[in-house]
């Protein structure tokens, strides 16, 4: 090899990686600054980091105080050390979109190793342009650190198969893995491990290994290493939290997130939206091949002989319909919860283009995807147009919107000058490029075609961030609320404020600066709770004063909050706030609800 062919290849490598960082920074960049976070999980994540770093206690996580038994630690505890670093309520935001880079950076290499290196860079970009990776990869939640670690996981697998000591390196990343989500991590990895076996003659022999048994001594010392010293700190009560309800618990009867078993196959156009196009051609194109019963290298051309048994397409596809029949069996579902799924999806989808490329003549294997490619362009162009429309009549859109669906803050002037014109840009943008991949001379370069479908999904991403964001922020964030109460606070002088119920602990401690704030459970802790003798204030969701059944009968305000989505807040006030102290924006009463 001369030198000029290995500074071509680094050259390239550079413009790639480049390129993917490029991208996902264009994901994750412009929700940061253009919104608080986000009800019901960025807010308290938020506040268990904030707990870590102000109590010193990185343990055992904690929440409004009392231990939080939920999740494991390690993405909180990158949260607490970016927070240390100055990075504030952005600090779980950044770690989850350093995860989203450096999955598909990873997605390109595992790719790449086993393909091509064009279809490296091309699974990079299908998966960072996918719907529910871009849009996950924006929150400060654990789903994108767990895709992280286990696509790593699963890349040192294959890579086992060659050199066995990846092998250790494997069992480590699934360690950590389980550290940011719990056992759920085990699943993707043993999927991925039965599809090998199933799907090529020899199985994960390396399992079986010197290396494989350090590698599982690596896994336990990993995990030991937390666990033993948590559950002895956290007692018999958080034990059986974080080992059997958290995971036994969610399999057989979930607590939360409760839906039936097809509630995935119904969501996966969704969560794959604009690559579900191809979807149908992949199922196509495998039956096929097993019809024949050829050999699965038989499938796609691949110059590496050694790597066509790591990742063939039977590998790619027995992995993922294992893990989707798994996490259908499982009660608990959520649309997140198939992220780790999205890397081998992208795969899939990209040996799927490969090897239509590869063919000759007109054949329908080799025109179906990007027939299908042009009509996802068609409709992104639809999309484009709209956003075009929109803009251009927003005054009328605003004020429709405000009438027909009672959203107050969705008002005619609640987008800027320049946000219309953004918005009518990048929809002309998505536009001229449905019609350039809708063009004859594009349909002889099909090759052009996956990358205008991404470019069109980067197009809407930042549309979303910079016109949607803003004006969707105040129905999702509690900050406006929580400032309220601290104006509420200021003015009456009291010092105690309290939650009913708790479905915002978390959220309000961390907007209001506090660690911990009294819950009330019922209508009684409610009515104790205000027949004080001093100013005290209780934020409230009115739907649960109806559900309780109506307020004690004790002297008392209910003040007008504002909204959190199509919630309406209250703040309960006992008699000993003066009405002149009331806040700004609660400008009357609110009838008092009793039984």
């Amino acid at each position: 090899m001369s030198p000029s062919t290995e500074f071509t290849r680094g050259h390239r490598l550079i413009l790639e990686l480049s390129l993917l960082i490029g991208i996902g920074l264009l994901l994750i960049l412009p929700s940061i600054g253009t919104r608080d976070l986000w009800l019901p999980d960025e807010p308290r994540y938020a506040q268990v980091a904030r707990e870590m770093v102000l109590s010193g206690n990185y343990l055992v996580p904690h929440l409004n105080g009392e231990i939080y038994p939920e999740k494991p630690p390690l993405f909180f505890w990158l949260s607490a050390l970016l927070q240390q670093l100055g990075f504030g309520v952005n600090a779980g935001r950044l770690v989850s979109g350093t995860a989203l880079i450096g999955t598909i950076l990873l997605t390109r290499f595992m790719t790449s190793q086993f393909t091509s290196a064009r279809a490296g860079l091309l699974a990079g970009v299908i998966l960072a342009t996918t719907y529910l990776f871009g849009w996950i990869g924006r929150l400060g939640v654990l789903d994108l650190p767990l895709c992280f670690f286990t696509t790593l996981s699963a890349l040192a697998l294959l890579r086992a198969r060659n050199s066995p000591r990846w092998i250790v390196v494997s069992f480590a990343a699934l360690a950590l893995g389980v550290l940011t989500k719990g056992p759920v991590a085990l699943l993707f990895w043993l999927t991925l491990a039965l599809s090998l076996t199933i799907a090529t003659p020899r199985g994960p022999r390396v399992l079986r290994s010197r290396n494989g048994l350090f590698g599982i001594f690596v896994f336990c010392a990993i995990l030991a290493a937390w666990l033993i010293p948590a559950c002895l700190y956290g007692g018999a009560e958080y034990t059986e939290t974080i080992l059997l309800k958290q995971s036994a618990g969610r399999v057989m009867k979930s607590f939360a997130h409760l839906k039936p078993w097809h509630y995935y196959l119904v969501r996966i156009p969704i969560v794959t939206f604009p690559w579900c196009v191809l979807l149908p051609g992949v199922a196509l194109w495998q039956l096929r091949e097993w019809k024949k019963k050829k050999q699965e290298d038989d499938a796609f051309q691949s110059t590496n002989e050694a790597s066509r048994s790591f990742l063939s397409p039977r590998i790619l596809l027995v992995w993922l319909l294992l893990s989707l029949i798994v996490f259908s069996l499982i009660s608990g579902k959520r649309e997140r919860y198939l992220t780790p799924l999205l890397p081998p999806l992208a795969i899939l989808l990209t040996v799927y283009l490969e090897q239509a490329l590869s063919r000759s003549g007109h054949s329908p294997l080799k025109e179906r995807p990007f027939v299908l490619l042009r009509g996802a362009c068609g409709l992104l162009g639809l999309a484009g147009a709209s956003l075009i429309l929109v803009a251009a009549a927003w005054p009328w859109v605003g004020s429709f919107i405000t009438q027909s669906r009672g959203l107050g803050d969705v008002s005619p002037d609640s987008l800027s000058p320049v946000q219309l014109a953004l918005s009518f840009s990048l929809g002309a943008g998505i536009l001229c490029l449905s019609l350039f991949a809708l063009h004859r001379k594009t349909r002889t370069r099909m090759e052009r075609l996956p990358w205008i479908l991404a470019s069109q999904m980067i197009l809407i991403s930042i549309v979303f961030d910079v016109v949607a964001t803003p004006t969707m922020n105040d129905l999702k964030s509690p900050r406006l609320v929580a400032i309220e109460a601290m104006a509420l606070l200021k003015n009456s002088g009291a010092k105690e404020i309290a939650l009913f119920p708790q479905d915002y602990a978390g959220a309000f401690n961390l907007y209001l600066g506090r660690i911990a704030l009294p819950v009330l459970q019922d209508a009684d802790s409610l009515g104790t709770f205000l027949e004080a003798k001093e100013p005290r204030v209780v934020i409230a969701r009115r739907d649960s004063i109806e559900y309780f059944g109506g307020l004690p009968e004790i002297p008392m305000r209910m003040l007008s909050a504002g909204r959190i989505g199509r919630r309406q807040m209250v703040f309960l006030v006992n008699d000993r706030v003066p009405k002149r102290d009331e806040p700004r924006t609660a400008t009357q009463d609110i009838e008092v609800p009793h039984d």
